[in-house]
């Protein structure tokens, strides 16, 4: 937004014609601009992941995530781009939404009422929370929550899935859940975690290279996402101008 601060010749009746000092008027517009709320920001990373057995080609990318970490120094992702083996990545799976092919029905194994219809499922859920290298596991390790939500969850352009998190036996450790057509409720007796892949998983903010090398918050590194102008801002620019246009009728 750029504002130019103009001086209105203006005369009153029984006095000379005055000037609205430009001082005046900048008091004004600094009055409604700190009525704007702050943008929201986003935090840009580059991120892989690269499987052991180099049975397939690296997955990489963009994440986006909140500027901001939680108490337990995790940020949120809230967006991912990239791909692997030239397949694109549509989408970042929701957060506690289950991943395609990868729930087994527990009815049978779990505390239950009789007669209990409805099917009990487990699921690789994502709770899509990053954190910094060094600061713990990057991605949350597989079982470490009661809801088994862990890691991000990303899907392709050829309508596969995958689940990027951590290893519970050893958060050192990467995994990945790969999901491939069809997707069918697994038996209880099916360990999924059994299927993940392990591999390497790196995520990083992206930060100016070299000896000026700057905060990873500052504006290089975050998107601010435009916001319009609140009704407090715009009411006090509209009352101002309303009231500049009565003294020019009332100076005429």
């Amino acid at each position: 937004m750029k504002l130019k601060i103009i001086s209105v010749p203006i005369s009153f009746k029984g006095g000379p014609i005055r000037r609205i000092a430009p001082a005046a008027f900048g008091s004004l517009v600094v009055a409604a601009l700190e009525t704007l709320p702050q943008p929201a920001s986003a935090l840009i990373w580059d991120w892989s992941f690269q499987r052991d057995d180099t049975s397939m080609g690296p997955a990489f990318g963009e994440l986006t995530t909140t500027d901001t970490p939680d108490a337990q120094g995790r940020y949120r992702i809230t967006g991912v781009s990239g791909e692997r083996n030239s397949m694109a990545i549509e989408g970042l799976i929701p957060t506690d939404s289950p991943i395609p092919g990868s729930c087994r029905d527990i009815t049978a194994v779990a505390l239950v009422p009789p007669g209990t219809s409805t099917p009990i499922l487990e699921c690789f859920k994502p709770d899509n929370l990053l954190r910094r290298e060094g600061n713990g596991p990057q991605l949350t390790p597989y079982g470490s929550t009661f809801t088994f939500s862990q890691g991000f969850g990303v899907r392709f352009a050829d309508g596969t899935y995958t689940n990027f998190f951590s290893s519970f036996v050893d958060p050192s450790l990467s995994l990945e859940f790969y999901s491939i057509p069809p997707f069918e409720i697994l038996p209880a007796s099916t360990w999924v975690a059994d299927a993940a892949f392990p591999g390497a998983f790196q995520a990083s903010p992206r930060a100016t290279a070299g000896p000026e090398a700057r905060p990873v918050n500052n504006i290089s590194n975050v998107e601010d996402v435009p916001v319009p102008l609140p009704i407090s801002g715009a009411l006090m620019c509209f009352g101002w101008a309303r009231q500049l246009r009565r003294r020019q009728r009332a100076a005429r």
